[in-house]
């Protein structure tokens, strides 16, 4: 047998081992601030809609266990992948070991992040880890949520931590909004970013008076609230020469946000 066969053989063993100790059995101990966020998807019969998994986490996570359940007679998984967070994670090189197994009802994964334990997944909010592609098999959601049923044993929702096992608290959160192209700053939706779109901010904040159409807009510093942050880093950057600007897709460019929030369908037509 090939060295690196062997080697691999035996991180694989490692890894497993890692995360049966860590994983099965009875539950971890809440993790305060460590969050699994999983959206659903909807359509019509026969679309391929993808499904992301988030990780919120306040400290290093060195991997963890997921398991995510569906209506089996409402959809199928077509894949599941690991997100882009796990691309770069160990040195600026895919995690040491990630597995993912489908299941008629949902899947669920398995991640070592390095198996040398010095390479960690840094503290972040909303980190994308993974994405499933699922075809719909009726019309309407197929009700993607976590669950602790899947495998046998039961694959309990963990994160691995300082070499310990720890509950993330889970959402699952609805469909994704349509990924409509804007400009950050145009509160107002007339096609450019000026003084009138903090004074539709502000009205917006404390007069209740007309609405934001597109919420991303009105989101300058991209935190997925709308706030008087909000204002204050418009007029930062229309008057502070060499303020930072307005995060993607900007003031000027049309584009869509790349950062996942909650915010009803963006309606912004001058694009």
């Amino acid at each position: 047998m090939r060295l690196d066969s062997v080697i691999g053989a035996l991180a694989l063993l490692i890894a497993s081992c890692v995360l049966l100790i860590a994983s099965y059995g009875s539950a971890a101990a809440q993790g305060q601030g460590y969050v699994f966020t999983a959206t659903s998807v909807e359509g019509n019969i026969g679309d391929v809609c993808t499904s992301y998994a988030y990780l919120a986490n306040p400290g290093p996570v060195q991997g963890w266990t997921i398991g995510i359940c569906h209506d089996g007679n409402s959809a199928t998984i077509l894949n599941v992948n690991d997100g882009p967070a796990l691309a770069l994670a160990n040195g600026g090189v895919a995690a040491d070991f990630s597995t993912m197994t489908i299941l008629n009802d949902g899947w669920i994964g398995s991640v070592i992040v390095d198996l040398m334990s010095v390479n960690s997944i840094p503290a972040g909010d909303l980190i994308e880890i993974h994405r499933a592609d699922y075809q719909l098999t009726t019309p309407g959601s197929p009700g993607i949520c976590f669950c602790n049923s899947l495998g046998t044993p039961s694959v309990l929702q963990q994160v691995l931590t300082a070499g310990s096992a720890l509950q993330p608290t889970v959402v699952c959160a609805p469909p994704l909004p349509d990924n409509v192209a804007f400009r950050r700053g145009d509160a107002n939706g007339d096609g450019s970013v000026s003084i009138g779109d903090a004074v539709r901010l502000l009205n917006f904040l404390f007069a209740n008076a007309l609405p934001i159409d597109c919420l991303d807009a009105g989101d300058l510093n991209d935190d997925g609230i709308l706030d008087i942050s909000d204002t204050v880093f418009l007029l930062t950057y229309l008057f502070q020469p060499a303020s930072t600007p307005p995060p993607a897709p900007g003031p000027v460019d049309c584009g869509p946000d790349a950062i996942l929030d909650f915010f009803s369908d963006c309606v912004y037509p001058n694009c």
